[in-house]
C-alpha cells in the first residue's frame, strides 16, 4: 500500500488529513452527553443534566466543524466516494449531527432536565457513533484513506 494507490484526504495541513484530527472532541462530548443523561436518570442530580446540555451543545459545534472537513474529503475524492464504508460513515455522522440538534432543541428550556426522548436520542447517538467510528477506521486501516507510506521523511 502506498500513497499513490491509496485514497488521499483533500483537506490537509502539511500533508496530514484534518478530518481525523477534528473528530475526538465531538465523539467525546456526545458520549459524555449519553453518560450524563444515564447518570441523571440514576441520581436525579440537576447539575449532571446541565453538564449534559453543555456537552451536547459543544458536541454539536465540534461535530459540525469535523463534518466540514469530512465533506471536503468525501466530495473531493472519487476514490473515497467509491468506498461503501465512506457512505455509511458520512450518512451516519450526518444523522448523528441532526439527531443531536433535535436532542438539544428538545431539552433546551424543557420543563424536565432530561426528557425521556432525549435519553432515547442520546442512546441512539451513542450506538451510532460506534458504528460510524468503525467505518471511519475501516477506511483508514483497510483502504488506507489518508495514509502516507513515504519512508525516510521527517515529521
Amino acid at each position: 500500500m502506498d500513497a499513490a494507490t491509496t485514497p488521499q484526504s483533500t483537506a490537509r495541513i502539511a500533508g496530514r488529513p484534518i478530518h481525523p484530527m477534528t473528530v475526538a472532541l465531538p465523539i467525546t462530548l456526545l458520549v459524555a452527553t449519553f453518560v450524563c443523561d444515564a447518570l441523571f436518570y440514576f441520581t436525579g442530580e440537576r447539575l449532571i443534566a446541565t453538564v449534559a446540555l453543555y456537552a451536547l451543545g459543544a458536541g454539536i459545534v465540534f461535530a459540525a466543524l469535523a463534518g466540514v472537513f469530512g465533506f471536503i474529503d468525501y466530495f473531493g475524492s472519487r476514490e473515497i466516494r467509491n468506498l461503501r464504508a465512506a457512505h455509511i460513515h458520512m450518512i451516519g455522522n450526518t444523522s448523528i449531527l441532526l439527531l443531536s440538534v433535535v436532542n438539544f432543541l428538545l431539552r433546551y428550556g424543557a420543563a424536565e432536565p432530561v426528557p425521556t426522548s432525549s435519553l432515547v436520542i442520546s442512546t441512539i447517538v451513542f450506538v451510532a457513533i460506534h458504528v460510524t467510528g468503525w467505518m471511519g477506521w475501516t477506511m483508514v486501516y483497510r483502504h488506507g484513506v489518508g495514509v502516507s507510506t513515504a519512508h525516510g521523511r521527517a515529521g
